[in-house]
């Protein structure tokens, strides 16, 4: 999982860099499950708040044709 750190080792949300407590991180996906992009599984997670999270999972992602 890709988790953004500052120069003092603080964790921030990958979205909105606001810092977050090592138990406030939510793992989120960064390319969806549904795209055949070849990345392996612990590549393909990003720590984000709770609010971020919330928020990209009411957006509808458009895939381009080639990865359908």
């Amino acid at each position: 999982m890709l988790l953004v750190r500052d120069k003092n080792d603080k964790i921030h949300c990958a979205i909105c860099y606001c810092a977050l407590g090592k138990n406030e991180v939510v793992k989120d996906r960064f390319l969806p499950s549904s795209c055949s992009y070849n990345i392996s599984p612990t590549q393909n997670y990003i720590g984000v708040c709770a609010e971020c999270h919330k928020q990209r999972s009411k957006v509808k992602v458009r895939l381009p044709k080639y990865w359908k």
